[in-house]
């Protein structure tokens, strides 16, 4: 009875381990299910992709005169703000420690638009949904974080002055080779022709 009981037990287990597949995701849902989610590095450049404003009138970044915004958590401890306005930008400096799923930003320093204070120490949860994902949330608004990829030096300068749908030769490559190719298999056939013609 008991050999019966393990075995069956063994075959929800696998059942389920075939249904969710908790490899595909490093384990996450069962780390999630036990109160220890996944814990990744700040550290690097964050823009903000959307926001819910939970009380309006107390987020520094889910209000309606945001545009956008970014973060910047270096290796050394301190954490610069910049929120663009239709006409200004807020920007804040200060120092953060990271707490298991906890980020708490102290000692903010408000620069550039002053009449959009930010609060001199702000606690956010974070919750990760993916390495280079995460969402800070706090009791008035939910922030969505994307981490911005580095690239190299090199592409990064070449691509300095570029808009973002716009192409680094203006799209002129493509067709200059092609005239090139064109050019040189006419030249190909009027010296073929003229070889014909002799």
């Amino acid at each position: 009875m008991r050999g019966s009981l393990f075995f069956v037990f063994l075959l929800l287990v696998g059942i389920g381990a075939f249904r969710y597949q908790p490899w595909k995701d490093d384990w996450e849902m069962v780390r999630a299910m036990f109160g220890k989610g996944r814990h990744h590095s700040l550290v690097g450049e964050w823009e903000v992709v959307k926001t819910i404003a939970v009380n309006n009138q107390q987020g520094f970044v889910a209000r309606d005169n945001v545009q956008k915004g970014s973060f910047k958590f270096t290796q050394e401890g301190t954490v610069n703000l910049d929120l663009v306005h239709p006409d200004t930008e807020t920007s804040a400096t200060g120092k953060y420690v990271v707490d298991g799923t906890t980020v708490a930003m102290r000692d903010l320093q408000t620069t550039g638009d002053t009449s959009e204070q930010i609060k001199s120490g702000i606690n956010m949860n974070l919750a990760w949904t993916g390495s280079d994902d995460v969402i800070a949330m706090d009791k008035t608004e939910a922030i969505y974080l994307h981490r911005r990829k580095a690239g190299s030096p090199l592409a990064t300068f070449m691509q300095m002055g570029l808009r973002k749908d716009e192409k680094a030769d203006g799209g002129a490559a493509a067709g200059e080779l092609r005239g090139v190719i064109g050019e040189t298999k006419r030249a190909a056939q009027e010296s073929d022709d003229v070889a014909n013609n002799n």
